[in-house]
């Protein structure tokens, strides 16, 4: 006989504050025209019982804990290039 396999929210690290994520969510149900999900990418400032806030380039987004659809670290971003000087 096989061992039930775990929910896959189980065999997953979990996320950390200072890690930089990207969360897919539910937005309010609002206009049932308009969307449905929406993305947020940025470093976990705080995690609680409720909810996560997350820094994103917009400034500090709260998202409540059962919105999230799904969420994944993601590698820091790429380093800007400098313009060289032409002389």
């Amino acid at each position: 006989m096989t061992q039930p396999e775990q929910p896959a929210s189980a065999q997953r690290d979990p996320l950390r504050v200072g890690e930089r994520v990207v969360v897919r969510f539910r937005l309010p149900e609002q206009d049932p025209a308009g969307p449905h999900l929406s993305d947020a990418l940025g470093e976990i400032l705080n995690i609680s019982a409720s909810a996560v806030v997350i820094a994103t380039r917009r400034g500090e987004l709260t998202i409540a804990l059962p919105s999230i659809v799904t969420a994944k670290r993601v590698p820091p971003p790429p380093q800007r290039r400098g313009h060289s000087a032409v002389t």
